[in-house]
């Protein structure tokens, strides 16, 4: 024995334990406390949504942070019309009976969705003309489908022929008008993915690494969380780093909410942070990323240098040991949030970090 612990009578070493035990019941009965102090760090500079898929971007200048991801607001001119959420649509192979996987069929970025009243939902895409969705008909005929998201099983409502050969048509071409459906969440109906049980099933160590993530994070269709926050001044440094022809826009990384103001890169830092005077998110693990971020979101096409995916290879890997065992040599960009606190969020809005 040696002689720090020679003389520790019994009773100390009890105490010790004890106190040992009640910090460490302590720390984890507080993990998930909201922080009572904030400090400004930023300002909402962008709001995204993706109401399909893999589809094209829409920027919002206000939205409603749900359970279930962002919701648009609807108010004046635009009352009236189908409210839509962050990619409450999906498209699927018809064969495989999985989600379709963007970088495998890129011209899907292309595709975009808007309504002009509560009960249609009109998809564009380039060179095809305008398809019309009756919401109603998809809702009262709900058809249950269950695909795959990487293997994983999850459930969609079919649209229906007419939206199957559509899409169809343009991500083929005109070759195959049987190829793809297309999917809608419908709240209260379509049975939610749960978002535990899916990480869980591509690695068993997700959750003793990611620690802090909750059932409740998983948006509808969106991959792992409701909400992807990235900070300007990061893509701005990185995008310095390229050259012209490689120039990459923020869109590329598929963010829901863009934050100005920050200095680079501090997002790896973030645990909690405060949108406004309501909303508030706890980070819980880096964005990895993959060659989608190499695909030009308003061509569809592929950077032939693979950027700006070969400049976060070099410069942007997963820092943490445990988190690099489990996803390798991904690079990361961006913070993945879970919501704490739903409420209204709205560019320009101050950005707060718990301290």
């Amino acid at each position: 024995m040696s002689t720090s612990f020679k003389y520790l009578t019994p009773g100390i070493i009890a105490a010790s334990a004890a106190v040992t035990v009640a910090y460490a019941w302590y720390c984890y009965r507080n993990r998930d406390r909201i922080p009572a102090k904030w400090k400004l760090i930023g300002y909402v500079d962008k709001i995204a949504i993706y109401p399909i898929k893999s589809g094209n971007y829409r920027e919002l200048e206000a939205a409603e942070c749900t359970e279930l991801g962002l919701k648009e607001i609807q108010d004046g001119e635009q009352s009236g019309k189908h409210i839509f959420r962050d990619r409450e649509f999906l498209i699927y192979n018809v064969k495989e009976k999985e989600v379709l996987r963007l970088i495998k069929t890129k011209k899907a970025v292309l595709i975009s969705a808007f309504s002009t009243d509560e009960n249609t939902v009109t998809f564009q895409a380039p060179n095809v003309p305008d398809y019309e969705l009756n919401l109603p008909s998809v809702i009262e005929n709900a058809k249950r489908v269950e695909i795959g998201r990487y293997g994983f099983p999850i459930e969609t409502i079919d649209c229906g022929d007419e939206a199957a050969r559509w899409v169809s048509n343009y991500l083929t071409s005109g070759k195959n008008e049987d190829e793809f459906r297309m999917g809608f969440y419908v709240e209260n109906v379509t049975k939610r993915t749960n978002v535990v049980e899916l990480m869980s099933s591509q690695s068993k160590k997700f959750l003793s690494v990611y620690k802090h993530m909750r059932q409740s994070d998983g948006g509808l269709y969106a991959w792992i969380t409701s909400y992807l926050v990235t900070n300007k001044s990061s893509f701005d440094e990185i995008n310095d780093c390229l050259a012209e022809e490689d120039k990459a826009n923020i869109y590329n990384f598929r963010p829901n909410i863009i934050v100005k103001g920050c200095d680079p890169f501090v997002e790896d830092e973030w645990k909690w942070i405060k949108f406004g005077n309501d909303v508030v998110m706890r980070y819980f693990k880096p964005c990895t990323r993959c060659t989608v971020t190499t695909i030009n979101p308003d061509t569809g096409e592929i950077n032939k240098n693979l950027e700006p995916f070969r400049m976060l290879k070099k410069c942007r890997k997963v820092k943490d040991v445990k988190g690099y065992d489990l996803q390798g040599d991904l690079p990361v960009f961006g913070a993945n949030m879970g919501l704490y606190v739903p409420g209204r969020l709205k560019v320009g809005d101050p950005v707060y970090e718990g301290v």
